[in-house]
């Protein structure tokens, strides 16, 4: 009986423990409000090296940059080769 009665004490303590971390977590911590303001889309490359595969991956890009320039309040930007190779 007094077994249970300590492990009782012992899950009652924690709980009271967790919820007052829990209490000051939410209490003190500021939640983070930043919303993304941009993206940068890097182009999708054929790594496969055959050429006929080569516009699935022009696909791709297209298709990601499309849909993500669809959303309200969010900058695309997308990479051409040459400032992904650094000369641009």
């Amino acid at each position: 009986m007094a077994s249970s009665m300590a492990w009782g004490v012992a899950v009652a303590s924690l709980a009271v423990c967790l919820a007052v971390v829990a209490f000051f977590y939410s209490r003190f911590l500021p939640a983070s409000k930043s919303a993304i303001e941009s993206i940068v889309v890097p182009l999708f490359s054929n790594v496969s090296n055959n050429p006929n595969t080569e516009c699935l991956s022009d696909g791709i890009t297209d298709s990601v940059i499309d849909r993500l320039s669809q959303l309200p309040n969010l900058r695309v930007i997308t990479r051409t080769p040459e400032t992904q190779n650094g000369n641009g």
